[in-house]
């Protein structure tokens, strides 16, 4: 008995220990691309470092698949030593989903020096990749990709005006402003618009809200008109991009839209008469307190107490004897 005991003590001295992480990258010269996956898939969970080279590697890998999973895995590790690479990817590889991922990898990592890879994306055959590369160009918030987003609000997509507006509206450049504009009329005006398909109520909320981030008091005027829009939603995000922007022209507005049946409408209404709204607002502003919808309950509450701070008669001060 002692010597079996002693046997095993000896065995399990002898057995080496478990090291995922070598195991994992083993896994990466299977055979099999299923297990080299397998093996990436487990280097992104453990975010090592130095999982970094044998990922780097797998780039150049003949199996789409697997160039994916290394794309994925390197840009969830933000590792900017692999952005270049990465950025050839999204130029010059084959394969649509390979190009896709390397385009929202480079939004993870965020090195500015592959802008003019994304912006070359912008133009890329597969519909996937060219959304990619503008949601990782409104990541970066750089200027240098406003020109490029602003030409992508001229196509007939609506989606894709959408996301180049909200691209948009994390850059604080004005550059863009004259096209946001243009585009703008474009989505709302019949008059203006040659093709039928740009005429969407959507796309020119979210034109208007891009605006109003801008907070450039010199574009009210410009947006006032779209307080007589046919679309309430365009109505209401006119009001609050004017309310943005310091302008009280679209307390009217908010005032309609209070009880509205959207939440996220009667939210934008609460913020513009917290600000600008009048004593009278204060009544619907407390039974908006009892709103159903947590975010616009948050809202009615928090403009009821500023309005309230506003009308309340300051506490007079005793004199002294």
């Amino acid at each position: 008995m002692t010597v079996m005991l002693g046997f095993s003590g000896t065995a399990a001295l002898a057995a080496k220990p478990a090291d995922p992480f070598s195991d994992a990258v083993k896994l990466l010269k299977d055979k099999d691309s299923v297990k080299r996956r397998q093996g990436v898939e487990q280097l992104r969970v453990m975010r090592n470092p130095a999982a970094f080279q044998p990922l780097l590697n797998l780039l150049k890998d003949k199996v789409p698949a697997v160039r994916v999973a290394a794309c994925d895995a390197l840009g969830t590790m933000r590792s900017r030593e692999a952005a270049r690479d990465i950025a050839d990817l999204l130029r010059n590889d084959p394969e649509p989903s390979v190009r896709q991922t390397a385009a929202i990898s480079l939004g993870y990592i965020g090195d500015r020096e592959t802008i003019p890879a994304l912006i070359q994306g912008l133009n890329d055959s597969h519909e996937a990749t060219r959304f990619a590369c503008v949601n990782s160009l409104g990541i970066l918030r750089d200027a240098s990709a406003a020109s490029a987003l602003s030409e992508k609000l001229k196509t007939a997509d609506p989606r894709m005006r959408q996301s180049a507006a909200f691209a948009l509206s994390n850059m604080g450049e004005k550059g863009s402003i004259p096209t946001l504009l243009e585009a703008l009329k474009s989505s709302r005006s019949s008059e203006t618009s040659k093709d039928p398909a740009l005429l969407d109520p959507a796309v020119g909320v979210s034109i208007l809200q891009t605006l109003g981030h801008k907070r450039d008091p010199s574009v009210a005027k410009d947006l006032k008109p779209y307080l007589a829009d046919p679309d309430p939603g365009v109505r209401i995000q006119c009001a609050h991009s004017l309310y943005l922007m310091g302008d009280d022209s679209g307390a009217q507005t908010a005032r309609s839209g209070l009880s509205g049946a959207q939440p996220g409408q009667r939210r934008l209404c609460a913020e513009v008469l917290g600000e600008f709204g009048k004593k009278s607002d204060l009544e619907s502003l407390e039974m908006g307190k009892s709103d159903p919808d947590p975010a616009a309950k948050q809202a009615m509450i928090a403009a009821f107490e500023k309005l309230s701070r506003r009308f309340t008669p300051a506490p007079k001060t005793k004199n002294k004897k």
